[in-house]
């Protein structure tokens, strides 16, 4: 069978079976109905294969003989469930009808090479003779140089000569004549019966050279080489050019023509010229390539189809590949625009969408890319319904198929395919699988790809599995066997009723855990079936040399249920003004109830079991200032993490929350949230379902006293005044607005008073001075923004808003309230000291003198002059004052000179005058001194 199957809930049992010797043990795995493991190992008995059940093997002989040579053709047994034969045929079976062969070694003898390596030539014969005496070959030899000499003919072959002989011949040591040793044997010795050769005998020749023909083909040796079908197979070695001997070879010579460095890479060459002689003796035919169903290996993939076997057989047609269908009979199904070297057969898969039966294979080689062929039955026809291509060259695009009826209903939904030699070059990974909805219109539509998670040949197999998480969709198990260093990895992907799968798998699944040395892990896989009879499916996994059972675990959904008492937070002993301590905000309670998903024999029992979860709480978790917390001393604790082990179907904890007593958002609920996972799900006996809602919330409310339900409308009046009649502006004063807030409706929330000010205010400070209701506010400098939390029905707050008065940057003297606003006035008045002026008169001088006299009066920055000039016939004195405004405004001035007229001593003050001399102004100053008395 190659019905396969997985996903993510598996414990590794302790059955595990291996073989003796590395067999390619567990290739193909099958799970029969009678709970049995059937295990294939096909290299045994060199090659011929063999079956394993646990404890017990049979090793039928698949190997036909003909004239004592091996053919592997495939044998195909139906069993009992004992495992004993009940009957056996060949698919694709040919009766032995091969030819004798007469075969030629035609090798160098020239100067070209030395006695070592002429003696590898001779040696290299005798390998080939030797390997494959028990045939129907029989061995001629010639060696050339400028001349032609016979070793031997097919008469000293049979007399066993022809070893002496050949280990006799001398090197000749001359040119390279190869035409010219072309005509002698075709003409001295497959065409001369003295020579021992036989009239009907397939005839070939196998030429080893390692230098370029030193003449040319004028008698067109090749072209009657050709006529009589004689097949060449070329080796080159060192200096021989590639071009020039591929012309030699027969066809097709990209395949029967070689090249390579040294005579020591004969060696290598020798298996891969084995086998192509065997190709030679055993064709019907006279030329390599037309091989029909000899090397078909029918069987290399097979699938039940209810009372139909499907066999893939890669190599009918050369290579083009065809499906064989027995039942009755056998009829061959084959895809006629299907091309050489193909292999298609590689993988088989069988479905049925409303009725109509359909096969998909795959052709991995096809055009390089791969290609995958839907047939669907027509009658009694196989008709090819659709052809999908793959897209990266080398990916073996449809080496691996995997029909998938997601919900069990009896109709096929998908088709996955694998490429497990995709490659990612900047990711490095390699396979891929595709997934394919299969349409009612019995065509398949690209749905998904997921690609390998690494280097490791993702995709390699694939496989159906039975429901293993309980919610009734088939799951998939994908192998990636040379993953981690060749010990392999299975992934499983649960079931998507949309899309196949989904597109992250659930488990990784990887050898070195099941056992040490493990190789090739995932390899083969085959699930569905509960081979422990214990309700829950298993798995077979195939690796080299042992085969591991693998037991699904049963599967629980647990749902977490939140509530809490009291219903609502009350808000009665919450106090904001400077109250400190913690209060009880409510007591949570958290149930945790267990339902098993999958149908275990088991049942309830399991859940005493135990199931170990680690769950989390965490309080107004999208919140930068939490509200509640789970230890009264630390307000800190907005978390609480622990684990419990659940063992009752229904399981409840209750959890105390406490709360600052002042609290200032009351409007929005305090939210709860819990999540939960499993603690130990790899060692448990039962496994949480990933698709549990491991997560569950409630929001608390605070208590509201609304007259309509919990829709609460608030009356709220607000008003304000000044508590002195004037805004007074002088250096370190304050100017203070009382608001009397009140609420005459329902419980307000949120609720702001804002109060702007102009910039030549600076808000100081707020004060509550009467207040009937527990209130929080704050503050915003520049404009006074006070943010009142939840006043109370039928309650008044009167607070005191305090503003530092700037002189610097006040501009308007209008409120929204209007007040006058006064300017303090500061003005200092300082006399030099030397304020005296002398004016000296002598009996000789009596004529009048003047006398200029300047006063400077400065406001802050402004400075202006105000001279004075008189007349005097005296000596008189004058005093000068220097005149300071330190105040926050200009303001108007008015300046008041007195000076005597009459002195003493008959002086007097006569033509005397008062006039400005300059006036400096500053930005903003109006011309303030304009008033100036005599």
């Amino acid at each position: 069978m190659h019905n396969k199957a997985t996903t993510f809930f598996f414990y590794v049992s302790k059955n595990l079976y291996r073989s003796a010797r590395t067999l390619n043990f567990s290739c193909l795995i099958s799970v029969i109905i009678f709970h049995r493991i059937v295990v294939t190992a096909p290299l045994r008995l060199n090659g011929s294969g063999g079956i394993y059940q646990p404890h017990q093997n049979k090793c039928p002989s698949l190997v036909h003989e003909c004239y004592e040579n091996s053919y592997l053709n495939s044998i195909c047994y139906e069993l009992s469930d004992q495992l004993q034969k009940i009957s056996s045929f060949k698919p694709a079976f040919q009766k032995c009808t091969k030819k004798p062969v007469d075969l030629v070694f035609l090798f160098d003898g020239s100067a070209s090479m030395t006695e070592d390596e002429f003696k590898k030539n001779k040696d290299f014969i005798e390998d080939i003779m030797n390997s494959l005496k028990n045939t129907s070959i029989k061995f001629a030899a010639v060696q050339f140089s400028s001349t032609v000499h016979k070793v031997f003919d097919f008469n000293d072959y049979a007399a066993k000569r022809a070893f002496d002989k050949l280990m006799k011949d001398k090197h000749l040591k001359t040119l390279t004549n190869t035409h010219k040793a072309l005509e002698f044997i075709f003409d001295q010795i497959f065409d001369n019966k003295t020579a021992g050769a036989s009239p009907d005998a397939t005839k070939a020749l196998i030429l080893i050279t390692d230098g370029d023909p030193s003449d040319t083909d004028r008698k067109g040796i090749i072209k009657k080489y050709d006529e009589k079908n004689i097949i060449r197979l070329v080796i080159g070695i060192k200096d021989a050019q590639l071009d020039k001997f591929r012309a030699i070879a027969s066809e097709p010579k990209d395949k029967n023509a070689f090249k390579i460095e040294n005579y020591d890479g004969l060696k290598g060459v020798l298996e891969n010229f084995q086998k192509k002689i065997f190709a030679v003796e055993g064709s019907k035919g006279a030329r390599a390539g037309n091989l029909t169903d000899e090397m078909s290996q029918s069987g290399f993939s097979a699938v039940f189809n209810k009372d139909t076997l499907i066999l893939g057989s890669v190599g009918t047609n050369s290579w083009r590949g065809s499906l064989q269908e027995r039942r009755d009979k056998t009829e061959t199904i084959e895809d006629q625009e299907m091309e050489m070297d193909s292999y298609m057969g590689y993988s088989v898969s069988v479905g049925e969408r409303g009725g109509v039966s359909l096969y998909f294979t795959g052709a991995p080689r096809f055009q390089h890319t791969g290609q995958v062929v839907l047939f669907k039955q027509n009658s009694n026809n196989w008709t090819t319904a659709q052809r999908i291509t793959g897209d990266q060259i080398g990916s073996y695009f449809g080496a691996e198929l995997c029909s998938v009826d997601i919900n069990s209903d009896g109709d096929t939904d998908f088709l996955l395919v694998g490429a497990p030699t995709f490659y990612q070059l900047q990711e490095k990974k390699e396979g891929q699988i595709y997934i394919y909805t299969l349409t009612d219109e019995l065509q398949l539509k690209s749905e998904l790809i997921v690609m390998g998670p690494s280097m490791g040949r993702f995709g390699t197999t694939i496989s159906s599995l039975a429901d293993l998480n309980g919610d009734e969709l088939r799951d998939v198990a994908v192998g990636a066997p040379l993953e981690d260093d060749n010990r392999g990895a299975v992934y499983i992907y649960l079931g998507d009723r949309h899309r196949g799968i989904r597109s992250t798998f659930s488990q990784r699944i990887t050898g070195d855990k099941i056992t040490p040395g493990i190789r090739f892990f995932g390899q083969a896989i085959d699930g569905g079936v509960g081979i422990k009879e214990d309700g829950l499916p298993d798995i077979v996994i195939g690796s080299q040399g042992a085969a591991v059972v693998l037991s699904s675990k049963p599967v629980f959904n647990v749902m977490a249920h939140l509530s809490f008492h009291p219903k609502e937070i009350s808000t009665e002993k919450l106090d904001c003004q400077g109250a400190e301590g913690n209060l009880l905000m409510v007591t949570l309670t958290a149930c945790f109830e267990m339902v098993e998903a999958t149908k275990s024999k088991q049942g309830r029992s399991l859940i005493h079991s135990g199931l170990n979860i680690t769950y989390m709480f965490a309080v107004d978790p999208m919140r930068q200032k939490h509200r509640g917390f789970f230890t009264q001393t630390d307000t800190k604790t907005r978390s609480l993490t622990s684990t419990y082990e659940l063992k009752d179907e229904m399981t409840c904890l209750n959890f105390s929350i406490y709360m600052h007593k002042c609290v200032i958002d009351t409007l929005s609920p305090i939210s709860i949230k819990l999540n939960f996972s499993q603690a130990d799900s790899e060692t448990a006996n039962i496994t949480l379902n990933m698709d549990s809602k491991k997560q569950s919330a409630v929001e608390v409310p605070f208590e509201k006293q609304c007259r309509k339900n919990d829709t609460c409308i608030a009356e709220l009046d607000v008003k304000f005044k000044f508590e002195t009649p004037t805004l007074l502006v002088t250096e370190n004063n304050y100017f203070n607005v009382t608001i009397h807030l009140k609420n005459d409706g329902d419980d307000s929330y949120n609720t702001s008073l804002i109060m702007f000010y102009p910039p030549g205010l600076s808000f100081s400070r707020m004060t509550l001075i009467k207040v009937t209701i527990k209130i929080h506010y704050k503050t915003i400098q520049f404009y006074l923004n006070s943010t009142f939390k939840n006043p109370k029905a039928h309650q008044r707050a009167t607070f005191q808003s305090a503003f530092h008065v700037m002189y610097n940057n006040l501009l308007t003297s209008t409120l929204t309230e209007s007040i006058p606003v006064q300017f303090e006035i500061k003005m200092i008045l300082t006399v030099n000291q030397d304020s005296t002026t002398y004016l000296n008169f002598t009996s000789d001088e009596t004529a009048p003198k003047e006398m200029n006299i300047t006063y400077r009066v400065r406001q802050r920055s402004t400075t202006f002059f105000a001279p004075r000039t008189g007349l005097m016939s005296n000596n008189i004195f004058t005093d000068r004052s220097l005149r300071y405004n330190t105040g926050f405004k200009e303001f108007p001035a008015t300046i008041t000179l007195e000076f005597p007229t009459q002195l003493e001593h008959s002086f007097e003050m006569k033509s005397y005058q008062i006039f400005v001399k300059e006036v400096i102004l500053c930005l903003n100053t109006a011309a303030p001194y304009e008033n100036i008395e005599p």
